[in-house]
């Protein structure tokens, strides 16, 4: 019987694996040190109409950046070798695949109907 190594299954020396990867790492890295520049820089008498400017700001930054992480991601797994299921077990792993992405847009929706934008993007930096 063939058993299936780790190595077989990802391709380690891939150059777009190893950016996809230090973008993965730098995208909350970056957004953290930005959100905590802005609450370090902001004076506490700051108007709030300038607070709310700076959290849409980096709502945008935020949401642009993991865009583009996730678009990286996409790329970095289709060149990746493929793992093919039985086609028994196809229809079952969609249908849970399927599932669990509901579930999960289902709190994030709920998130941002409970917290808005500005508490949903780092409104406690902001104020």
């Amino acid at each position: 019987m063939n058993e299936i190594s780790p190595t077989t299954m990802i391709r380690f020396n891939d150059s777009h694996l190893h950016y996809t990867c230090f973008i993965i790492i730098l995208c909350p890295l970056v957004w953290n040190i930005f959100a905590r520049l802005c609450y370090a820089l902001i004076p506490k008498k700051t108007s709030k109409y300038k607070r709310y400017i700076v959290c849409y700001l980096l709502t945008i930054w935020i949401f642009s950046f993991s865009s583009y992480r996730d678009y990286l991601i996409r790329q970095t797994i289709q060149n990746q070798p493929k793992f093919i299921l039985i086609d028994d077990y196809s229809q079952g792993v969609e249908f849970i695949s399927v599932l669990l992405f509901l579930v999960g847009q289902i709190f994030v929706l709920s998130s941002f109907y409970q917290l808005g934008i500005t508490g949903t993007f780092l409104g406690d930096y902001c104020g």
